[in-house]
C-alpha cells in the first residue's frame, strides 16, 4: 500500500515557478517563495560557464518534480546549468544532473559531497565530504571540475586535504585558502577555523596564507619556508600572507620583514584580516586582536615587504600596495597620499598620517607601526614640527571621520611613536633627540595618544572596546535636557568636587551644578560661561578631588565650567588613583583585569531648574499605516470597549490625531468609559509626550542624544560598530545615514543595559520631558533589531481593579516598551502571568546578549484580549494586532478570527510547557531584572522598590 502511495505522489507533478535572484535561477513551489532560499540566492557569486539554479524542493520531490524542472530549464542557456540544491536530496545530485544532463542535451554541473557554505558565497566542498564539484556530459562519466564554486586559479597547486611541514605544524586547507598553524587540540582550533570559513574573504586571483594561531604556540619560520617551496614557482606571487596567530621571529623587525629575510624575495601581507560581505566586492581588511577578532576596516590593506638583501642590508619600511580612499574628495598626489591644506595625509598600517610636506627623518618608524584593533590611530606632526597647526588639521580630520570610526579613533604625536621605537631603532632616537620638547600639547593617554574628545577640549572618553561588551563602571547618566534644534555650547574636561566644594574653590552653590559630579551634558546655547556668581577668571588647573562616595548622590544639570585651562580627568571612584583616565594602566604597569560584564548602570533623567525643558516634535505622530503597525503609530490607540451581548462584534474606530502640541501640552485623559474604579490606565499622550517615532523623521531627537548623552555614546559606540560589521543588516535601508544608525542602536543599548525602569514610568504617565527624545531614539534603534514571532510571558501584580479592567477591555494600547520572555519565568513577582502572542516584538540579544529570552514590544503597540482566567494561577491572554487587521481608516474588527483560535492554542500549549518545565530552565535574573517583566500592557502599576537603590536621607531628595 505504500508503494501505491509513492507512485501515485510521483505521478502528481508538482506546480513549480521561477525568479531571478542575483546571479541565480530560483526554481520554486508556486506561491511559497521561501526568504531563506531567497537570501541564499541572492549571496552566490556569478558563474561565467553555466547558468546557477538554486532549487528549493521538498526534502523528497519525486520523480516527477525534475520533469517540471527539466521542462522550466529548457536548452535556452547554451554553457549548461549549475544546480545547487536547497536541501539533500535522497541519492545525492549526480542521478538528478545526469538526468537533467541527458534529457536537456546539456552540461551539468553538480556538487558530489557535502557543500560547505563560506565567506562571499563560495561553496567548498573538503575532500572528507565528498569527490566535489563535478561536470556531466550527456551519457558520459562525470569529470571533476573543482573542490570550489567559483574555482580559483590557484586551487591546482594545494593538497586537498591537511599535511604536516614538520611535527609542531599543519597546512589545513581553507575555502579561501590554506591555514598554516600549530599543533593543537580541536576544540582550541574550531572557533579560530569557523571564523576563517565564514569571515575570511575568498579571492579566486589570490591565495591567502593565514600564519598561526591565536592563543597557539608561535609559528617557526621553517614551516612557512618549507610550504612556501611546496608552492609552484607561478603561484607564489598570487600569495597573500595574514598574521592571524604568533610567529617566532628574532628581535627587531616585525613578521613581514622576518619573513622576507627568511625567503630572501618580497612578499605581501594582508593589513589584518580580509572581509567580504557581497560577492564581487573588494574585501575590506580588518584590524586583528589579539585573540583574532577581527576590529577596524584599516585604510591600508596590503603591505609589501622587502629583503634586506636588496635594500643595501638594512631593512627598510613596508611599503603600502593597496589602500582604500581615505576621503573621496581630497586629490591623490602619490599613491597613498593626499594633499590636505598645506600638509600631506599619508596612509599608514596604524591609521593615518598628518605630516609636513617634507618626509621627516623617522617616517620610516611611523610608516612600521602596526594597528590596533582597538584603536584608528590619526599620527600628526613630526619629530621636529609637532606644533599646533598639525594638531589643528588633526582635530579638523576627525570631524570627517565616519561615527563608527570616530569612536575607535585617537590622536597620536609624531614623537610618541618615535619614542616607543626608540630602544630599537637608530633612526628613531636621532628623531627624538632632534626634535626636544615636540608633541608636548595636549593630554595623552596610557598610550601616549591624545583621544578625540581631549583633542576638542573635552574630558576622554572611557577606553573603546571593540567586544560585543565594554566593561565600565557604574554611571549614572543626568541630562539637562538641551533645546531641540538648538546647538549644545562646548564644555571643558573640568570634573566635580566634593560636595559643596567647585573645582575652581568656591562653593557648589556658587559655582552651579556643574560641581555635583554628576556625568552629565553640555547646557543649552546661552548657558555657557560662569556659573551666577562664579569668578570669571579661569579655573584652577588643579586636578579636583573626587565626591565623597558615601555622600547622596545628586541629580542635576550640568552647566558649562567657565573657560580657560582644561582640569585633568579625575580617576573613577572604581579605578587606584595612579591610574591613568579612561581606564588605561600607565605605561610600565599592567592593565587591571576587566569584568565579563560591566554593572547595571543606572539611567536617570532629570530637567534643568531654570532651563527648558526638551521640547518635543511640534508635529504629531502619524496615524497608522496598513502593514505597518510598528512605524508611525498614531498618537491614539484604536479604542474599542466591551463588545455588545448581542449581535455581531462591530468594527472600532481609530480616533483622528490630535492636533499639533507644543512642549507644555498636557497628557490626554485615558478611556476611563471602560476602566474598572481604581485602575490606573495609562493616558493616551499628547504628540509632544509620545514616545513613538514620528514618521517623518527623528534628526533633532538624535542630535540631542548624542549631545545630552555624549560620554556614554561615545564608551557605547565601538560596541555598536563592531555590531553592524558582523550584522550589516541592521543597518537597514541606504536612505538612514551611518551615523542616524548608530545612534539608534547606542540608544538602544544604553536603555537595554541601563537601569531605564523610570523612563517607561514617566512615558507611561504621558508626560513632557527630556525622556521623550531619548525614548524616540531607543523605539528607533530597538525597530532595527530582529523580530519574534511565538508566545511571551510578564508576570504582574493585579488587583481587583486591575482584573476588572482587563475584563471589560477588547483592546490595549502600551505606549512605552513592553518587557516579556520568551521562556518560563516561574520566580517572576506578581500574581497573574500575562501571556502575549507576538507578531513583531524585537529579540534583544545583539545589543544585550546576557538575557537571551527578553523581547521587547515597542511604544504604540496595541493587543486584543483573548481570555481573562481565574484559577490557581491567574492569567491575562492577549495577541498582538497584526498590520493587516488595522484598515485603512484606522479600524479594527474586534469578531473573533482565526488569528485569535491560532495565537490562544499557541499560549495554552506554551503555558502547559512553561508550566511543567525545570527550575534550572528559567533565566538567571536578578531582582533588578526580575522586575522590569512586571509591567501589564495598558496600565500603569506603583513602581516595585529598587532593591539596589538606598532612600535618601533626611533633608536630600533625588529628583525623578
Amino acid at each position: 500500500m505504500a508503494l501505491g502511495v509513492r507512485l501515485r505522489r510521483d505521478a502528481e507533478a508538482p506546480d513549480l515557478d521561477t525568479r531571478r535572484v542575483g546571479h541565480a535561477l530560483l526554481i520554486h513551489p508556486r506561491g511559497e517563495l521561501s526568504a531563506q532560499a531567497v537570501a541564499f540566492a541572492e549571496g552566490l557569486p556569478d558563474d561565467p560557464e553555466h547558468r546557477v539554479v538554486v532549487l528549493d524542493l521538498p526534502t523528497d520531490p519525486g520523480d516527477a518534480a525534475w520533469t517540471v524542472v527539466a521542462r522550466l530549464l529548457g536548452r535556452g542557456h547554451p554553457g549548461g546549468y549549475r544546480l545547487v540544491p536547497g536541501r539533500t536530496l535522497p541519492g545525492g545530485t549526480v542521478p538528478v544532473g545526469q538526468w537533467l544532463a541527458d534529457r536537456l542535451d546539456r552540461a551539468v554541473v553538480v556538487a558530489d559531497g557535502a557543500v560547505v557554505p563560506a565567506a562571499g558565497g563560495v561553496l567548498y566542498i573538503p575532500a572528507d565530504r565528498g569527490p566535489g564539484w563535478v561536470r556531466l556530459l550527456p551519457r558520459r562519466p562525470p569529470t571533476p571540475v573543482s573542490r570550489r564554486f567559483p574555482k580559483p586559479a590557484w586551487e591546482f597547486t594545494l593538497s586537498d586535504r591537511a599535511w604536516r611541514t614538520s611535527d609542531q605544524a599543519v597546512v589545513d586547507p581553507l575555502p579561501s585558502g590554506v591555514w598554516l598553524h600549530g599543533d593543537g587540540h580541536d576544540g582550541a582550533l574550531s572557533p579560530h577555523r569557523g571564523l576563517l570559513v565564514s569571515r575570511l574573504a575568498y579571492r579566486p586571483d589570490l591565495l591567502t596564507v593565514v600564519l598561526g594561531c591565536p592563543g597557539g604556540d608561535a609559528l617557526s619560520l621553517d614551516d612557512v619556508s618549507r610550504f612556501w617551496h611546496s608552492l609552484l614557482p607561478g603561484v607564489r606571487d598570487l600569495v597573500r600572507f595574514v598574521a592571524y596567530g604568533p610567529l617566532a621571529v628574532p628581535d627587531g623587525p616585525g613578521p613581514g620583514q622576518a619573513l622576507a629575510d627568511r625567503l630572501d624575495v618580497p612578499v605581501t601581507f594582508d593589513n589584518g584580516l580580509p572581509v567580504s560581505h557581497t560577492p564581487g566586492d573588494i574585501p575590506e581588511v580588518h584590524a586583528l586582536d589579539a585573540d583574532g577578532s577581527p576590529g577596524w576596516a584599516a585604510f591600508a590593506r596590503q603591505l609589501r615587504f622587502t629583503p634586506a638583501r636588496l635594500t643595501g642590508g638594512r631593512p627598510t619600511e613596508p611599503a603600502v600596495v593597496g589602500h582604500r580612499p581615505a576621503f573621496g574628495d581630497l586629490p591623490e598626489i602619490a599613491p597613498g597620499r593626499y594633499r590636505y591644506d598645506e600638509a600631506v595625509l599619508e596612509v599608514v598600517p596604524s591609521g593615518l598620517w598628518l605630516r609636513p610636506s617634507e618626509e621627516p627623518e623617522e617616517a620610516a618608524v611611523i610608516r612600521s607601526a602596526a594597528p590596533s584593533a582597538r584603536h584608528v590611530n590619526v599620527v600628526f606632526g613630526s619629530a621636529a614640527h609637532g606644533g599646533g597647526r598639525m594638531r589643528e588639521l588633526a582635530e579638523r580630520l576627525l570631524q570627517r571621520f565616519d561615527p563608527a570610526l570616530r569612536a575607535l579613533a585617537r590622536l597620536v604625536p609624531a614623537v610618541e611613536l618615535v619614542r616607543q621605537a626608540a630602544p630599537h631603532e637608530p633612526t628613531a632616537r636621532r628623531a627624538v633627540e632632534a626634535g626636544p620638547g615636540a608633541g608636548t600639547e595636549g593630554a595623552a593617554d596610557g598610550y601616549g595618544a591624545l583621544t578625540p574628545a581631549a583633542a576638542a577640549g573635552t574630558a576622554p572618553p572611557a577606553a573603546t572596546a571593540t567586544g560585543p561588551e565594554a566593561p565600565g563602571p557604574r554611571v549614572r547618566l543626568a541630562t539637562a535636557a538641551p533645546d531641540f534644534g538648538t546647538a549644545t555650547a562646548g564644555t571643558t574636561s573640568a570634573q566635580a568636587a566634593p560636595a559643596g566644594v567647585a573645582p575652581n574653590g568656591t562653593t557648589a552653590a556658587a559655582a552651579g551644578p556643574a560641581a555635583t559630579g554628576e556625568w552629565a551634558p553640555a547646557p543649552p546655547a546661552g548657558a555657557a560661561g560662569p556659573a551666577p556668581g562664579a569668578p570669571a577668571h579661569a579655573a584652577d588647573t588643579t586636578a579636583p578631588r573626587l565626591p565623597d562616595p558615601s555622600a547622596p548622590e545628586r541629580l542635576a544639570p550640568t552647566t558649562a565650567a567657565p573657560t580657560g585651562p582644561d582640569l585633568p580627568l579625575p580617576p573613577r571612584p572604581e579605578e587606584p588613583a595612579g591610574q591613568a583616565p579612561g581606564g588605561v594602566s600607565p605605561p610600565g604597569q599592567p592593565a587591571r583585569s576587566l569584568p565579563s560584564r560591566p554593572p547595571l548602570p543606572s539611567l536617570r533623567l532629570v530637567s534643568a531648574p531654570g532651563l527648558p525643558s526638551a521640547p518635543a516634535d511640534d508635529g504629531a505622530p502619524d496615524a497608522p499605516v496598513p502593514g505597518r503597525p510598528d512605524e508611525g503609530a498614531a498618537a491614539h490607540p484604536p479604542m474599542a470597549s466591551a463588545p455588545p451581548a448581542d449581535g455581531p462584534a462591530r468594527a472600532e474606530a481609530v480616533p483622528p490625531a490630535p492636533p499639533a502640541g507644543t512642549g507644555e501640552a498636557p497628557a490626554r485623559a485615558p478611556d476611563t468609559a471602560s476602566a474598572a474604579p481604581g485602575a490606573r490606565v495609562q493616558a493616551v499622550p499628547s504628540p509632544a509626550a509620545c514616545a513613538v517615532p514620528p514618521r517623518k523623521d527623528i534628526a533633532r531627537e538624535r542630535e540631542w542624544m548624542r549631545n545630552a548623552f555624549r560620554q556614554q555614546y561615545n564608551d557605547g559606540a565601538g560596541a555598536v560598530a563592531r555590531l553592524l560589521s558582523e550584522s550589516p543588516g541592521l543597518r537597514g535601508t541606504v536612505q538612514t545615514s551611518t551615523e542616524d544608525v548608530l545612534t539608534d542602536l547606542v540608544a538602544a543599548r544604553l536603555y537595554l543595559r541601563g537601569d531605564s525602569a523610570l523612563l517607561d514610568r514617566q512615558v507611561r504617565g504621558a508626560t513632557v520631558g527630556p525622556h521623550v527624545p531619548l525614548a524616540r531614539c531607543v523605539a528607533a534603534g530597538l525597530r532595527r533589531l530582529p523580530s519574534y514571532r511565538g508566545a511571551t510571558v510578564l508576570r504582574a501584580a493585579l488587583g481587583g481593579a486591575e482584573w476588572d479592567w482587563y475584563r471589560r477591555r477588547t483592546l490595549v494600547t502600551e505606549w512605552a516598551f513592553c518587557w516579556a520572555l520568551t521562556a518560563a519565568a516561574p520566580e517572576l513577582p506578581g500574581d497573574a502571568d500575562v501571556l502575549i502572542w507576538s507578531m513583531t516584538a524585537r529579540r534583544t540579544a545583539l545589543l544585550d546578549p546576557d538575557q537571551p529570552a527578553r523581547v521587547l514590544f515597542l511604544p504604540g503597540t496595541t493587543f486584543k484580549v483573548l481570555a481573562v482566567r481565574d484559577g490557581d494561577r491567574r492569567s491575562v491572554l492577549l495577541r498582538e494586532l497584526s498590520a493587516s487587521e488595522i484598515s485603512a481608516d484606522g479600524r479594527v474588527d474586534t469578531a473573533r478570527t482565526a488569528l485569535d483560535d491560532m495565537a490562544l492554542s499557541g499560549l495554552q500549549q506554551a503555558d502547559r510547557t512553561w508550566q511543567a518545565a525545570e527550575p534550572g530552565a528559567a533565566p538567571n535574573l536578578s531582582p533588578e531584572q526580575a522586575a522590569r517583566f512586571t509591567a501589564p500592557p495598558g496600565l500603569i502599576l506603583p513602581a516595585p522598590p529598587n532593591p539596589t537603590e538606598t532612600p535618601a536621607p533626611p533633608g536630600k531628595r533625588t529628583t525623578p
